[in-house]
């Protein structure tokens, strides 16, 4: 068999995985990167806790120390963040709140404790 210029018998089986694989790489980044939060959890935690100080200050001061167990956690499927605070030693209905941040816009709202 005669290997013409511009074949891929030319190259070797290594050199078609190697290319392959780098393929396969660069789609699974673009994957990756399409559905990953705008938004990084440092960013998310900073907003909510200004929309918190906001809502929250016309009753009162805000504080984030209170809440020392706050954490965003991020669902795939509505694209949002869900930021759950707690008030450490919780006494009083209304010690907790929630804060969801919808990732492709921006958009918060806020869902007062009872």
């Amino acid at each position: 068999q005669i290997n013409r210029p511009g074949s891929w018998r030319q190259f070797g089986i290594s050199t078609v995985l190697i290319v392959t694989t780098l393929a396969a790489i660069t789609v699974s980044a673009a994957l990756y990167f399409e559905r990953s939060p705008k938004l990084t959890k440092i960013e998310v935690l900073q907003m909510a806790d200004e929309f918190a100080e906001l809502i929250l200050s016309k009753y009162g001061s805000f504080d984030t120390n209170n809440y020392p167990n706050r954490n965003a956690k991020f669902d795939w499927e509505s694209k949002s963040w869900y930021i759950f605070y707690e008030k450490d030693g919780r006494q009083t209905p209304g010690d907790h709140f929630s804060i969801t941040i919808h990732d492709e816009t921006n958009e918060i709202e806020f869902m007062g404790g009872m």
